[in-house]
């Protein structure tokens, strides 16, 4: 039994080998409905690509590899339109599209490909506002191309439109569609090789009412009322079923919400919020309504911060500049406003409000608390909005109070100030690292009643005073450096106890560098290149508590003492071109003070007034010199071994004070 079933079975299994054997190789002959694709592959270069793996979909049991000169040849191709898959590790997928005629073979040159890490060609095809006759369509080509949408009610198409100009980023609005119908469309182009390149196929469907189109545009306009905003847009296009507008607002980090009650109608294009929120970061979006209610997509907005009355606590972020200010900001006691680092403010010319002390220039006012926190690499910029170069573009920063929260200005570089870029008048605050560049003034200290410490800054082109103090009760200016202005430092007190300091600070002025009346003031290891250098109006304290100690003045007049009680040692009071005035001036006739260890040096007299003690002498500095100058002395200058303890006289001496 079983050898009869054995010598059945070993035929029929040599019938099916024949059988299989036929159907794979044809029998030795081609099918008349195929033919056969050459090419070589290259790089943008133009080198040879090895090794890729080449098939086409219609026959992806053919598979081969492009050879050492980059050629590959796929011998047996379905006769008609065929995509060739092109895979390699190091270069993006292609895919090339060829017509393959039956019993020819088709060759091109070369198919060129682009590295893995390349753009898409074509990529972020999306669907933007659907009507019921209309659709937007939105793309990107990895380089300015001219493309086509192939579209219809199949995948088949049928239909094509073409852009009119290259671009990477891509808009167009497919018009004359069919209500309540699915299409399908695609975007392809051609390269200059005349190959053909696609997306995918994408669909959509058009609904049953129309709604509009968006309106084009949205801006907001100067503003010119405290809480009025005003919204500015431009008609869709076309506009044939737009019957009027909504208006919408959004705060940063909130919802939506509708501004206006009714549709707003007949033909205008503008509308004022009266009710807007001040002192927020917000933005404004207008839709379109049809005469069936149908709104269109938003058009939105700008981030813009609306100025006035800021009345919850704000950070201002780097990511949130530049913040356009049109008009006075204003921090009212209890709130805090905190200005992250690297953030910009970009100034209006004009007070849109017309308000504040200065009614004519837009200003900061602090009642509560502001804090400024810049960083030396990234200092809070406050700079003109339309690149003005005027003095008095803008009216400042002004802190008028500490009683809710302390207010700190650190790192900050302000430009183009009318009076004061920087007014301090409150009990307590923090300044330092600030850059005041092309202002009328820089900063004003009045009646603070703590130490106050205005360190590691810079003034530059200021036309009349860098630093003024009043009646402060511990005033340090230090580590500064105070270039081409009228007055360096000027002080006014009127009480004995008030103290100022100047230390290691350097003051170039065209008029004077430091004047005013004093209680009890220190000034040590300053350098003043001025005209006139020190001017003391009245010193208030009796002991001899004010000193000037270890600075070197080249000037006309290098100082000037009205009247009053100061200890004067350890100074190089020079002229460097040997034409000053008087080294040391005593005005009040009551006294005939003495001064020691000090070089005057370069006068038509030394002293007026005064003495000039045994221990001072007059010698020629011998400055390093050079461009720019320096007032550091030389290895050689005597002056290295003539201060009180036989040290080094002058600003880069050391003070025991």
């Amino acid at each position: 039994m079983f050898r009869t079933e054995k010598q059945i079975l070993i035929p029929c299994i040599l019938l099916l080998v024949l059988v299989l054997t036929a159907l794979l190789t044809g029998c030795g002959s081609r099918d008349s409905n195929s033919g056969s694709f050459r090419s070589r592959l290259i790089d943008e270069k133009g080198d040879a690509i090895v090794n890729a793996k080449c098939f086409s979909l219609f026959a992806e049991d053919e598979i081969v590899y492009s050879g050492l000169d980059g050629s590959f040849r796929l011998s047996e191709l379905p006769a008609g339109l065929n995509n060739i898959i092109i895979q390699h590790d190091e270069y993006a997928l292609e895919q090339y599209q060829a017509e393959v005629k039956s019993d020819q073979e088709t060759v091109v040159d070369f198919i060129k490909l682009d590295k893995l890490n390349a753009s898409s060609r074509i990529s972020k095809v999306k669907v933007g506002t659907i009507a019921s006759t209309t659709v937007e369509i939105t793309w990107k080509t990895y380089k300015d191309l001219c493309c086509n949408i192939h579209y219809g009610t199949t995948s088949g198409y049928g239909s094509y439109v073409s852009e009119e100009r290259p671009s990477q980023t891509h808009y167009y609005l497919l018009t004359g569609l069919k209500p309540e119908t699915v299409y399908h469309f695609k975007v392809q182009y051609l390269d200059e090789y005349a190959n053909s390149y696609s997306s995918y196929d994408y669909s959509f469907r058009t609904t049953s009412g129309d709604a509009p189109s968006k309106p084009l545009t949205v801006a907001l306009t100067d503003m010119t009322e405290l809480g009025v905003v005003n919204v500015k847009w431009t008609a869709p296009v076309p506009a044939l079923s737009v019957v009027g507008y909504n208006i919408y607002r959004q705060v940063k980090g909130g919802e939506w919400v509708k501004v206006n009650g009714n549709v707003i109608t007949g033909g205008v294009t503008s509308y004022n919020d009266i009710e807007a929120q001040t002192g927020v970061f917000c933005r404004y979006a207008v839709t379109a309504v049809n005469n069936q209610g149908a709104e269109s997509e938003k058009i939105i907005g700008d981030l813009t911060f609306v100025p006035g009355v800021v009345k919850n606590d704000i950070t201002i972020k780097k990511s949130d500049s530049p913040v356009k200010l049109f008009a006075d900001l204003i921090i009212p006691m209890g709130v805090n406003m905190k200005v992250e680092a690297g953030s910009e403010f970009q100034i209006s010319e004009k007070d849109s409000f017309k308000a504040g002390f200065d009614e004519n220039r837009v200003e900061i006012l602090v009642h509560g608390s502001l804090t400024v926190d810049g960083t030396s690499d990234e200092p809070v910029v406050f700079s003109p909005l339309d690149s003005s170069g005027r003095r008095d573009h803008w009216a400042g920063i002004n802190i008028l109070s500490s009683i809710t929260g302390i207010s700190s200005v650190r790192n900050a570089n302000i430009f183009g100030c009318n009076g004061f870029a920087v007014s301090i008048n409150s009990e307590k605050a923090y300044v330092s690292g600030l850059t005041i560049k092309h202002s009328v003034c820089g900063v004003r200290l009045e009646n603070v009643k703590e130490r106050i410490d205005i360190s590691d800054c810079i003034f530059d082109d200021i036309a009349s005073v860098a630093v003024s103090i009043n009646k402060c009760f511990h005033a340090v200016l230090v580590d500064s450096k105070i270039t081409n202005t009228g007055i360096g430092v000027e002080n006014y007190t009127d009480s004995a106890f008030d103290q100022t300091f100047v230390r290691r600070t350097d003051i170039y002025t065209n008029d004077t560098g430091i004047r005013g009346v004093f209680g009890n003031s220190t000034i040590v290891n300053t350098l003043i290149v001025s005209p006139n250098g020190i001017n003391y109006k009245n010193i208030l304290k009796p002991d001899g508590g004010n000193v000037v100690d270890h600075c070197t003045v080249d000037a006309n007049n290098a100082l000037i003492i009205d009247t009053g009680n100061l200890n004067v040692r350890n100074n190089i009071f020079v002229n460097t071109a040997s034409s000053g005035n008087i080294g040391i001036t005593y005005k009040d006739d009551l006294y005939y003070p003495s001064y020691n260890y000090n070089d005057i040096y370069g006068f038509w007299k030394a002293s007026q007034g005064c003495f000039i003690g045994t221990d001072s002498i007059e010698l020629d500095p011998c400055f390093v010199g050079g461009s720019p100058f320096s007032y550091e002395l030389s290895e050689t200058s005597l002056l290295r071994i003539n201060d009180e303890f036989r040290l080094e006289l002058g600003r880069y001496g050391d003070t025991r004070l």
